[in-house]
């Protein structure tokens, strides 16, 4: 794989990432065993559906702040992502910032297709 190709499959396993956490699953189905989360079993299964829409939105915007933050050290104080010693540079394979590819490619699988 090309340094591009190797960020792309970054950008894309923190896309998939983000949706799914085994904690998520678990309250979903109501077999969280963690005694702080004991409450959830009480829960109705539309209740613990939006606990965990909710849990999932914040995991999406933890990550999207992680990488908003990435690109401004990368822009504005000299840090730099590599891959294979190479600088990957996300103008250079025509995305966006890498913010902005992690939203596109949670929203949409081909978001670097043609480019």
């Amino acid at each position: 794989m090309t340094p591009v190709e190797k960020y792309r499959a970054f950008i894309k396993e923190l896309a998939e990432g983000a949706k799914n956490s085994c904690n998520i699953n678990l309250i979903r189905k109501g077999t969280f065993e963690n005694n702080k989360f004991s409450f959830v079993k009480e829960l109705t299964s539309v209740q613990r559906e939006q606990l965990a829409a909710l849990l999932k939105d914040e995991r999406e915007s933890a990550f999207h702040y992680l990488l908003a933050l990435l690109t401004w050290y990368v822009d504005c104080d000299g840090f730099a992502l590599t891959v294979d010693g190479e600088v990957v540079n996300y103008e250079k394979h025509g995305g966006g910032e890498f913010h902005y590819d992690y939203v596109t490619m949670r929203d949409n699988e081909d978001w670097y297709k043609g480019r």
